[in-house]
């Protein structure tokens, strides 16, 4: 859990610098107000549910919560069968 957390903060991390980037290209006349309010609102929203995530992966380390044992004792939902069906199946031959 506390690599998915660091995972995560490094995306926070990347968002950061991408406003740096916005800023500097406004200031050395790359983009114009509007193309900077915009492209700032993207990444203003793109953080909102990573700071939400994060939140949430924090209480759950607080709590003392695996993230890998709550997804363990899903596993059977998520299980693929890996035993198809063959009897209709035709492998392609090179002919």
């Amino acid at each position: 859990m506390k690599e998915y957390l660091q995972f995560l903060y490094v995306a926070k991390a990347s968002l950061a610098e991408l406003s740096y980037h916005i800023h500097l290209a406004l200031r050395l006349g790359l983009l114009d107000a509007a193309d900077h309010s915009r492209l700032d609102t993207l990444r203003s929203e793109a953080g909102k549910p990573l700071q939400g995530l994060l939140a949430w992966v924090e209480r759950k380390i607080a709590e003392g919560v695996s993230l890998n044992k709550r997804v363990s004792d899903f596993t059977e939902l998520y299980t693929v069968n890996r035993e198809l069906p063959t009897d209709n199946c035709k492998l392609p031959t090179d002919n």
